[in-house]
């Protein structure tokens, strides 16, 4: 259960991917979370669509849903050649788009496995970045990492 609540903004832009994708797909996660935990300000939100079997979406598609934000391609895996150079991060992320609403970044990561939450937030790459709000979920979920390295501030 959290004990703050997503920002409404943050809601609003989880919810257009889940309307593609499903609750279970989408989750908020990493550092926009961490901060509004610790009261710090955010540099911008990540939204991770775990795509499972599904295609990656195109640009067009993209403009059309986001009624009119222009997503930027920051990372395609397959045009970078990142299957070359696999880590522990990159390695199942196929694509990665970022728009701006507002004043906020929104960037949209979209992996190529389907993760339980728990094994999710074990790939975010710091103890204090696992922690996550899925869409299906009424509360923001902390990793066991995440406590222990937030105690330790």
């Amino acid at each position: 259960m959290s004990d703050f609540e997503i920002p409404k903004p943050w809601q609003a832009q989880g919810e257009r991917w889940t309307q593609i994708y499903g609750q279970s797909a989408v989750c908020i996660a990493g550092g926009a979370l961490r901060d509004l935990d610790h009261g710090l300000p955010i540099k911008d939100v990540d939204i991770f669509v775990q795509l499972g079997n599904r295609p990656v979406p195109k640009r067009e598609d993209l403009t059309g849903m986001l009624d009119g934000f222009n997503p930027q391609l920051v990372l395609d895996r397959e045009y970078m050649g990142l299957d070359k150079h696999p880590n522990r991060i990159t390695q199942e992320v196929s694509l990665v788009w970022e728009y701006r609403v507002n004043e906020t970044l929104y960037n949209v990561i979209f992996l190529t496995e389907t993760y339980t939450p728990e094994a999710f937030m074990l790939r975010l790459d710091f103890g204090l970045s696992r922690i996550a709000w899925w869409l299906d979920d009424d509360g923001v979920q902390r990793h066991a990492t995440y406590l222990e390295d937030k105690a330790a501030k």
